[in-house]
């Protein structure tokens, strides 16, 4: 009996011997890859709040540039439609208007009638010939 315990002993030694080492090893790297899998999803985790700022920053100044070009919209709309309320004031006050005088020689057709003084109206005398062979 007592050469069966030792031979278990020694088996057993034997067998932690090898396997021992092998689940050390197994053990380390199952903590290096819990580590870096932990390490991974804080990278991420910050990358991702990351991006989350940077949009929300991103989508505020859109907002802002919106909001500026609404408000200079606004302010030309106005300036727009006082421009267009004032707008016959303002063309009245520009335009200037000049008066020319030409001298152009006009001529006159004289309309001669005949005289009233001559009761008879000149008619073309009535002659008579007669052809003679």
């Amino acid at each position: 009996m007592n050469k069966i315990k030792t031979r278990f002993w020694l088996s057993l030694i034997t067998v932690l011997a090898f396997f021992a080492p092998l689940v050390a090893v197994f053990a380390v790297e199952q903590i290096k890859n819990s580590t870096q899998l932990a390490q991974e999803q804080e990278n991420y985790l910050a990358s991702l709040s990351a991006s989350d700022e940077a949009r929300a920053q991103y989508y505020q100044n859109v907002e802002a540039k919106k909001s500026a070009l609404q408000k200079t919209m606004a302010d030309a709309k106005a300036q727009y439609d006082a421009l267009m309320k004032d707008q016959p004031a303002q063309v009245a006050a520009h335009t200037q208007s000049q008066t020319q005088t030409t001298t152009q020689p006009v001529t006159l057709q004289k309309i001669v009638q005949p005289s009233s003084s001559s009761s008879s109206t000149s008619q073309p005398k009535s002659t008579r010939k007669t052809k003679t062979s």
